[in-house]
């Protein structure tokens, strides 16, 4: 007797739905009769057994790992078994650590740190990037870049999309031109997020010459490209764009004078009334953001130091220009911008876009925290968000000049009351990333004298910096 696939199909559908709904077919059983579901159910499981099964519509084969990093020594797996790193901001550090040092994770450690394998594989290498895949991580596997030690004009376009991104807004930092023609001549070929990553390391060295090529993005595939091209293009005078988004941000502006003797200017805001007043920094960031000072302090009738003087007590807009300041590089007018106090510093940092990656240049990074950050002046130490958002967008340790005047502050010998003790961890944990290897004995010195159950977890990232990149 032949049974067919159709019969197996229809017998499997019948019992699954149950017997008393839908008896069982007699036809294309031979001899059996229905009243005979038993016989049926067997002839049916031996047949499924000579079924082959489907070929899949894709198949995508392990992505092989060429990882040649060292691996870590012993004494760091241990501690990272012990911290079992996330996702967090002192992670991040870890992962750009290993980055620099050419470190790897060991292949048994994958499964248990995933979470950390995941959202830093491309720090991390071939074979963190191999198993990210292989967990589901689809953007990863489709996008075969690889991993290079020194990624220079012939190989960049094969990298990471944040290698890529990097890479050109570095080159934006030494010549501008050179950066935009080489994305020129490869921009169309690559997917949309690396498109959109390395077009925002065009704020880096904006200028009236990148005019044609963000023009020519206006018929761009991709509708999160097209955006960023107009807003780039709306930061560059003589534009339609620029021209239309001052004349606006002017008419929410105005100047009034103060005084007898001496009048002093001061900028009067017009928020919308839909802005409530938690609302009004981000707003004021918003709309401010990547207008040229020039541009701004023309338009109200006063050169950029008189514009700044006449910001100073007015809500935050003095942070507002202080962050375009930063952008275009005049790091002491940023710094007579801004209060000493940690909130107008933190409030500088925080917010989203690519208008503050310049920072990650070693050179810009260093100008700036020596310009601006002045621990000096500090009273206490700022809180951990802080020095977080100062890591995330330096990526590497303070200038020694800045962490001699952080060592010097009277905060180190104060002793910490037991119900700070874990705001004082979390503040000496998020510091470990910048500082230097001469003074982690300070951090230590300073875990030394509390708890515990407050300072094992930053003791122990101590010892990872350590073991990692030894003093």
């Amino acid at each position: 007797m032949i049974v067919d696939q159709g019969f197996v199909q229809r017998v499997t559908h019948h019992l699954s739905l149950g017997l008393a709904r839908a008896p069982l077919p007699a036809e294309g059983a031979g001899p059996v009769a229905a009243d005979a579901p038993l016989a049926l159910l067997a002839m049916a499981g031996q047949a499924r057994r000579f079924i082959r099964s489907a070929l899949p519509d894709r198949f995508d084969p392990p992505r092989e790992s060429r990882d040649d990093r060292p691996l870590v020594s012993d004494a760091a797996r241990g501690l990272l078994q012990a911290i079992k790193p996330t996702t967090g901001t002192t992670e991040l550090a870890i992962a750009d650590l290993m980055e620099k040092r050419r470190l790897r994770l060991h292949p048994f450690d994958l499964p248990a740190l995933a979470s950390f394998v995941k959202a830093y594989a491309e720090q991390l290498g071939e074979s963190a990037i191999a198993f990210a895949s292989s967990e589901g991580e689809r953007e990863l596997q489709t996008i075969d870049f690889f991993e290079a030690s020194i990624i220079d004009e012939t190989n960049w376009i094969a990298a990471s999309p944040a290698r890529k991104s990097s890479f050109i807004r570095t080159l934006r930092t030494q010549d501008p031109a050179r950066a935009r023609d080489i994305v020129q001549a490869g921009f169309a070929g690559q997917h949309a997020p690396a498109r959109v990553k390395v077009l925002q390391a065009f704020v880096v060295g904006l200028a009236r010459d990148d005019i044609p090529f963000l023009e020519s993005l206006a018929g761009d595939r991709a509708p999160s490209v097209r955006t960023l091209a107009e807003q780039l293009l709306s930061r560059l005078p003589g534009t339609p764009a620029y021209a239309a988004r001052l004349t606006d941000v002017m008419s929410r502006l105005s100047l009034v004078y103060n005084g007898l003797l001496r009048r002093r200017a001061e900028i009067r805001i017009e928020y919308p009334a839909t802005i409530n007043e938690w609302q009004r920094p981000g707003w004021l960031f918003e709309i401010l953001e990547g207008l040229p000072l020039d541009g701004l302090a023309k338009g109200l009738g006063l050169s950029v130091d008189e514009m700044a003087a006449a910001a100073q007590k007015v809500d935050r807009l003095s942070i507002a220009l202080a962050r375009q300041a930063i952008v275009e590089q005049r790091f002491s007018l940023a710094a007579s911008l801004l209060a000493t106090d940690g909130e107008d510093l933190e409030l500088l940092l925080s917010g989203e876009g690519p208008d503050l990656d310049l920072l990650t240049d070693p050179a810009i990074g260093g100008r700036f925290a020596e310009a601006v950050l002045r621990p000096e002046t500090w009273q206490t130490l700022p809180q951990a968000g802080f020095f977080d958002r100062l890591y995330r967008r330096l990526r590497r340790p303070l200038p020694e000049t800045t962490l001699a005047g952080l060592a010097r502050l009277p905060v180190w010998q104060v002793p910490v009351p037991a119900t700070r003790a874990d705001d004082a961890a979390a503040i000496l944990l998020a510091l470990v990333p910048l500082v230097t290897p001469g003074y982690r004995p300070l951090l230590r010195q300073a875990l030394a004298g509390l708890p515990l159950a407050s300072s094992h977890r930053p003791k122990l990232v101590v010892d990872l910096f350590d073991e990692l990149a030894p003093p």
